[in-house]
């Protein structure tokens, strides 16, 4: 007595025997067909269980398990809908707006704007096309050419205006004896001493001069300023 003899293939339809076959055995017998065909059936899926058991073994399984948990970096877990939704409102509520951006200045490097946004250059605004910026700003926006943004502490009004200042600049003249200037410091300098004649047979009177100069301790330019590269302030309109 042989064995039946296998194959690794799928079977579709396993055939039911009739009344009217012949009981007929062997290796081609129509009696044997419908056990090798189950033979085969089972020796293909055998096949296809070791293979996706190899698979899962290396790491490299395709089945996914779905998980909720948002926080998982596993590979061999997929994201399911309810932690795909979790994740996408996590996002949004940690989100800005477009509206919170409505107002801020913001340096620009072309004076030609992007879509939606206006120049900050002192010009009247309308709260119909704007009325979100109208709600920051009233009819005008502020003038920021040439203009520098300082924080506001709490004893100064928002959106208020300083006027340029530069810290006080000292110096020191110094006397010596019957009203002789002893020296000069700081932004003080001294100038050639100079005799001035009163009158024949008259003695000498000498005086000296002091100058102002704060080119001495600080540099100086026709205008108040910090060190700073030029920017067009715009802010987005709404």
């Amino acid at each position: 007595m042989a064995n039946l003899k296998e194959q690794k293939q799928w079977e579709e339809f396993i055939y039911q025997l009739s009344t009217s076959d012949p009981v007929l055995g062997g290796e081609n017998g129509v009696s044997n067909k419908p056990l090798r065909q189950l033979a085969n059936r089972t020796l293909f899926l055998k096949d296809f269980a070791d293979s996706l058991q190899k698979q899962i073994d290396d790491g490299m399984a395709t089945g996914v398990v779905l998980s909720h948990d948002i926080d998982n970096t596993s590979k061999d877990l997929a994201s399911s809908a309810f932690a795909t939704a979790t994740l996408n409102q996590k996002i949004e509520d940690s989100m800005v707006t477009v509206e919170a951006l409505i107002g801020i200045p913001l340096p620009y490097p072309s004076k030609v704007l992007p879509k939606g946004f206006l120049a900050m250059k002192g010009q009247t605004i309308s709260k119909a096309k704007y009325p979100k910026l109208f709600k920051l700003y009233g009819n005008r926006l502020p003038d920021l050419r040439d203009e520098f943004i300082r924080g506001c502490n709490d004893k100064r009004g928002l959106l208020s205006k300083q006027q340029d200042a530069i810290r006080n600049i000292k110096g020191d003249v110094g006397w010596v004896g019957d009203r002789e200037f002893g020296g000069a410091g700081g932004a003080f300098a001294g100038n050639q001493r100079r005799n001035f004649a009163m009158k024949s047979g008259a003695s000498d009177k000498w005086t000296e001069f002091r100058t102002f100069d704060a080119s001495r301790v600080v540099p100086t330019a026709d205008e108040n300023r910090p060190r700073n590269i030029g920017f067009l302030y715009i802010c987005l309109a709404g």
